[in-house]
């Protein structure tokens, strides 16, 4: 456990949250450069922090030049991974290059984010949006008509019923909430 439950933030700046440190571990940054760079944006601002350490590590190597600029709407494809087929044909956004491990984080439906290889990016065109939503929005889109129409057929079911029903109630003679009563309790 971590001790006591802290001074309530009167650590200010140098508090680090340590599961943000981990995630950035998991990605492939030292801890000692991922709880100094969390310290610098505030704590737990991993995006902040990921893009603080790109930058410096950007100065380093300075062989790879990023040519996909943050906010550059891309595509995925030919990826061989195991990810690959998961992955190929998603349309996502560039969020940052990593010059450091000369790849670019890519955020996919606004939470998933992969660091993906320059050569398995490709700009997406105006418009375009991941093959697998256009195909969810067309299926959902037939789902809803479907569905209409067939709220449409119960409806007209229904409505025929009771007229039905009504029908052979006024033919008995108006009866009877009790006729009704005795064949609901039926044995089925």
């Amino acid at each position: 456990g971590f001790g006591g439950g802290g001074g309530g933030g009167a650590a200010g700046r140098g508090a680090v949250n340590p599961e943000c440190v981990r995630q950035l571990v998991a990605m492939g940054f030292g801890e000692g450069e991922a709880t100094q760079a969390l310290a610098e944006v505030g704590g737990d601002d991993m995006e902040a922090a990921a893009a603080f350490l790109c930058g410096e590590g950007g100065g380093q190597s300075g062989s790879a030049e990023p040519r996909l600029s943050p906010g550059t709407r891309v595509e995925i494809f030919g990826v061989a991974s195991s990810d690959g087929p998961k992955l190929n044909g998603l349309v996502g956004q560039v969020v940052l290059f990593d010059a450091a491990r000369e790849r670019y984080m890519v955020e996919v439906d606004g939470d998933h984010k992969f660091l993906l290889k320059a050569e398995n990016l490709r700009v997406a065109r105006p418009g375009q949006e991941s093959q697998r939503s256009t195909a969810v929005v067309r299926e959902q889109a037939q789902m809803q008509r479907s569905l209409a129409s067939a709220k449409k057929s119960i409806f007209e079911v229904k409505r025929r019923a009771e007229a039905f029903f009504l029908g052979t109630n006024q033919a008995a003679g108006g009866s009877s909430p009790s006729a009704a009563a005795a064949a609901a309790a039926a044995p089925k």
